[in-house]
Parts: C-alpha cells; sequence; structure tokens
C-alpha cells in the first residue's frame, strides 16, 4: 500500500505540494483541498476500523486517520526537498507507524 502511495506521489510531485504546501487560491481551491483532505481522512478511518488486529475505538479512528494523513503527507512533502533520501527509508519510516497504530494495544472505551 506505501509503495503504490509513494508511486503516485512521485508521479505528481507537483499536485502534491499544491494540496498539501500551498495555502493560496480562491474559495474554489479551497473547498477542493478540503474535499481532498475529507476524502484521505474518511479513507483512513476505514482502514483503521478494518485492519487493526486489536479493535482502534471508534473514538480514536478520526484523530488517528487526521493523524496519519497529515503525517504522511508532510513526510512525502520532505522527502520531495530531500531527495537523496532512499524510498526504502521513507517506506519502512511509516510502515513503523502503522505496524504501531495497528498493533497497539486497544484502550479503554468511552
Amino acid at each position: 500500500m506505501v509503495e503504490v502511495w509513494l508511486d503516485y506521489v512521485q508521479a505528481h510531485a507537483y499536485a502534491w505540494k499544491l494540496l498539501f504546501r500551498d495555502s493560496g487560491g480562491g474559495p474554489e481551491i479551497q473547498a477542493f483541498r478540503g474535499a481532498v483532505h475529507t476524502r484521505a481522512r474518511e479513507v483512513l478511518v476505514e482502514i483503521l476500523r478494518d485492519l487493526g488486529r486489536r479493535q482502534i475505538p471508534p473514538r480514536e479512528r478520526e484523530p488517528l486517520a487526521e493523524l496519519l494523513s497529515m503525517g504522511q503527507a508532510a513526510v512525502v512533502l520532505w522527502w520531495i526537498d530531500h531527495p537523496a533520501v532512499s524510498r526504502k527509508a521513507i517506506v519502512d519510516a511509516i510502515t513503523r507507524v502503522w505496524l504501531g497504530v495497528l498493533t497497539a494495544p486497544s484502550s479503554a472505551a468511552d
């Protein structure tokens, strides 16, 4: 999953920077960015619900999805600016975070 995502980012680096680094544009551009961000978070919430070995409490899913979404976006933006860093290092770092999230013990539900 991480490899496919990085393929997309590498093929569309300009668009990636436009979506996640730039903040300009009129209302239509801002709305588009907001919709992309919302959809990314929704997808990650679904992944967190379906892939966790231990049940991730529903109250934690959306905040975790936001953290993963924006954290991964930040890492990829950093990578675009630091092309000497190997792709494997990026994949390994992101995978380490995902493994931690998906295998962490459940906390008490609200």
